[in-house]
């Protein structure tokens, strides 16, 4: 893989005003994504230990359970916290739901739902769940692992209405030696026998589709003579893979840019495969009062790409060598012609 960074000086174009974006009809777009969530079995460690929280089930179950004693006959209860967890680790509660009764003593399924807010995330934001109990309905425990998505790659959390599915059962027994009820609750979750899940989990993904497949020519142009007072430009693409893309072209022309604080360009993604070229190019002849100026490129791997391109072009070098040259020009005559007087 060739990468190569330029900083050209042979812009010298007259551009008119104009503003075109361009996704060739190969693209398909799937939407935002509408998913169901299995609480699965198999954990993995981030900064904790946790359940994986993905669109497909285990292929065995475990059980969360909880123990203790009351001198009357007991009771269980159930609910979910919802919350995003940030790249740093930090976490911001959303949601909680309002929580129910487990009365069954074998394996059952229950369900309530959830109003989840819309809600701004980052593109290497995750959704965690964590599933409490509760002996009165107004004590709450975490019960076992929290339940975390992978980073979702999205802009927004929808506004939406959740279904949750818990399998579950309770027991209280008395123990006539000990004159106490013994209370067990346990929560069953990870395939296809005890499907704890969530329905309709949705979220808005920062660039167009979750994958991109057999896409041979991707551009985005930006055409304009002049940009003013211009306090942020933001470019986001975010994607779980891309497939196949042949060839993959960015491009930013203009003649002035004015007033411009902050520029940011992000493409984040998880795996690029068998990308033939990668072009990002931005043209200008003249850059003004730009404070800040961002491109990132984030992902998991870079897979088969033989060309990677990144062009930005301006006349701001040549111009102020030639103002030297000329001023340094100025002062010499000027001491020459002083030379001269003095003989």
């Amino acid at each position: 893989m060739n990468v190569r960074f330029c900083i050209k000086d042979t812009i010298n174009v007259f551009l008119v005003s104009a503003l075109f974006f361009s996704l060739f009809p190969s693209i398909s777009y799937a939407g935002d994504p509408v998913e169901t969530r299995y609480m699965r079995s198999d954990t993995f460690s981030w900064d904790l230990t946790y359940y994986a929280f993905n669109t497909t089930n285990s292929a065995s179950h475990v059980t969360d359970s909880a123990t203790w004693q009351t001198v009357g006959a007991g009771h269980g209860y159930l609910r979910s916290l919802i919350y995003v967890k940030y790249q740093d680790n930090t976490t911001a509660l959303i949601a909680t739901s309002a929580g129910f009764e487990v009365t069954s003593s074998t394996p059952t399924e229950y369900s309530e739902t959830v109003n989840i807010p819309g809600t701004a995330l980052n593109t290497t934001d995750r959704i965690m769940v964590t599933v409490q109990y509760s002996p009165d309905g107004s004590t709450w425990t975490n019960m076992g692992y929290s339940f975390l998505t992978e980073q979702l790659g999205a802009t927004l959390l929808n506004s939406a209405t959740w279904t949750i599915y818990y399998w579950a059962d309770f027991t209280s027994i008395y123990n006539p030696f000990l004159r106490r009820y013994n209370n067990e609750l346990v929560f069953y979750h990870g395939d296809s026998d005890y499907p704890s899940r969530i329905e309709g989990f949705s979220y808005t993904t920062g660039g167009v589709t979750k994958e991109w497949h057999d896409i041979s020519l991707w551009t985005f142009n930006l055409t304009t003579r002049k940009w003013f007072n211009v306090t942020s430009w933001n470019f986001n693409i975010s994607v779980m893979q891309w497939n196949t893309v042949s060839m993959w072209s960015f491009t930013v022309l203009t003649k002035t840019w004015h007033n411009l604080a902050t520029w940011t360009f992000n493409v984040i993604t998880k795996t690029w495969n068998a990308i033939a070229e990668w072009s990002f190019q931005i043209w200008t002849r003249t850059w003004h009062n730009l404070v800040e100026w961002n491109f990132n490129l984030i992902t998991h791997g870079w897979h088969t790409i033989s060309y990677w391109i990144l062009t930005v072009s301006t006349t701001n070098i040549p111009i102020l060598f030639m103002g030297i040259i000329f001023t340094v020009s100025i002062l010499f005559l000027v001491i020459l012609i002083g030379l001269k007087k003095k003989r």
